[in-house]
């Protein structure tokens, strides 16, 4: 649902069609009963508007976005039972550095090294560190040439993991 709506945003940016705008909130709308993680797609806009030029014009248009999204946080805050679960618990300490990294690594390379030989493990880490490495360097090289689509894509990396990265029990 969040690719389906971002997908009718960009078509109705490009090509002004009023279809496209009720498309793109159906689908926000319905991704509320499929994943929470819904609820930062009005930052995803925010963050495509700052981005460009012709998404900004008309960002106007979906800052309604916001109040379906803090009203289902709110409600997710104060209506859902706590659990005492370990897995749920929300930590805001330093791991938030190192499990967002580790995210990073297993996004562009093998995640699951552990089911390979111990020789090809050190291989793998050491190639994901080179690939993050190089895709850092080639998105600052292209916001150093003013074009930020790069940058938009790592942010919409961060931005996604943002609502489950202080979960370090369900990595």
């Amino acid at each position: 649902f969040l690719l389906a709506a971002f997908y009718a945003r960009l078509r109705w940016i490009e090509s002004g069609e009023g279809k496209w705008r009720w498309i793109e909130a159906g689908a926000y709308m319905l991704g509320f009963g499929a994943l929470e993680v819904i609820v930062v797609y009005p930052v995803l806009l925010t963050l495509h508007a700052a981005i460009t030029a012709k998404a900004r014009k008309r960002w106007a248009g979906g800052l309604w976005m916001f109040a379906p999204a803090v009203a289902f946080g709110l409600a997710h805050l104060y209506l859902i039972p706590k659990t005492s679960n370990p897995v749920y618990r929300l930590y805001f300490d330093r791991r938030l550095v190192s499990d967002l990294f580790a995210y990073v690594l297993w996004t562009v390379g093998p995640s699951r090294m552990e089911l390979v030989g111990e020789g090809w493990r050190q291989s793998g880490v050491i190639a994901s560190k080179v690939i993050t490495v190089v895709l850092a360097a080639f998105a600052l090289w292209k916001a150093w040439r003013r074009e930020f689509a790069a940058l938009f894509m790592g942010g919409w990396f961060v931005i996604v993991l943002a609502p489950v990265l202080p979960l370090a029990n369900h990595m």
